[in-house]
C-alpha cells in the first residue's frame, strides 16, 4: 500500500477516508506530506518503546501466573517402599555366611566428595532455572509454557523486523533528502554563475558605452581644435592684405 510515493506498511499505518494516514502505533492521523517527518519524530519513537514494554510486561505477568499455578499444584504423594522381609537377627544364619568375605566400604573424602556432585548433577538434570522441579510433568502447563514462550518469541521477532523496517525507510528518507539537497545546491550554483555572467556582460557594456562616448567626444574635440585653427589663419591672412593696401 503507498501514498503519494510513500510506502505504508499495514501492521503500523492504514489509509483513511480523508487521504490522511493513520498511525496505529500513536492512534492519530497524519498528513501524507509529512507521514516521513512523524515516522522520524520523537512522540512515534515514544509510542514504540511504550509498545514495546507492553509486549514485554505481558508476557511477565503470564510467566508469572503459569509460576503461581505451579507453585498451587499439590506435592506429589511419596509412596512407601515396602521393604523385604529380612531375617531376624535373633534367627539362625544363613548356610553360606561364612563363605564370602566383606568388602570394604570405607570412601575417601574426595570420592565422597565427587559421587555427592555427581548426584547433584543427576537431579538438577533438566531443570530449568526460576521453575519448580517437577512443573513439565503436567503436559497442560507444560504446553502454556511453551505457548509464551513461541509468542514471546514471535513478538520480538516482530518488533525487531518491525524496527528494521522503519531503520531502512529511514535511511531510505535521508539519502533521498540528501540526494534532493544536492542537486538544490547544484541549481543555485548554477544560478548564481548565470547571475554572475549577467551582471559581467552588463559591466562590459557599459564600459564599452562609457569609452566610445569618450572617443566621440575626442574626435569632436580634435574637429573644434582644426577648426579654429583655419579660422585663425584666415585673420592672418586678411590683416596682410590689408597692410599691404596701405603700403
Amino acid at each position: 500500500m503507498s501514498v503519494a510515493g510513500i510506502k505504508l506498511n499495514p501492521a503500523i499505518a492504514k489509509l483513511t477516508s480523508n487521504g490522511q494516514i493513520h498511525c496505529i502505533i500513536c492512534n492519530t492521523q497524519v498528513k501524507s506530506k509529512i507521514w516521513t517527518a512523524h515516522l522520524n519524530g520523537k512522540k512515534h519513537k515514544d509510542s514504540c518503546e511504550r509498545l514495546k514494554q507492553q509486549l514485554v510486561s505481558g508476557v511477565k505477568r503470564t510467566n508469572n501466573n503459569t509460576a503461581s499455578l505451579a507453585n498451587e499444584a499439590p506435592p506429589a504423594k511419596k509412596i512407601k517402599e515396602v521393604e523385604p522381609d529380612q531375617p531376624s537377627s535373633n534367627g539362625p544364619l544363613p548356610s553360606d555366611f561364612f563363605d564370602e568375605e566383606p568388602s570394604l566400604s570405607i570412601k575417601t573424602p574426595w570420592q565422597k566428595s565427587k559421587e555427592g556432585e555427581s548426584a547433584l548433577l543427576r537431579d538438577r538434570k533438566g531443570i530449568i532455572d526460576g521453575v519448580p522441579q517437577g512443573f513439565f510433568d503436567d503436559k497442560r502447563r507444560d504446553g502454556m509454557v511453551r505457548e509464551t514462550i513461541e509468542n514471546e518469541a514471535h513478538m520480538n521477532e516482530e518488533y525487531d523486523r518491525l524496527m528494521r523496517e522503519l531503520n531502512e525507510k529511514h535511511i531510505e528518507e535521508e539519502a533521498k533528502a540528501e540526494e534532493e539537497d544536492e542537486r538544490s545546491a547544484r541549481l543555485r550554483d548554477i544560478a548564481n554563475a548565470d547571475d554572475q555572467m549577467e551582471k559581467w556582460m552588463l559591466l562590459n557594456a557599459m564600459e564599452k558605452l562609457k569609452e566610445s562616448k569618450l572617443q566621440e567626444k575626442r574626435e569632436k574635440a580634435s574637429v573644434a581644435k582644426i577648426d579654429d585653427e583655419g579660422s585663425d589663419d584666415d585673420d592672418i591672412d586678411s590683416t596682410n592684405w590689408r597692410a599691404k593696401r596701405f603700403l
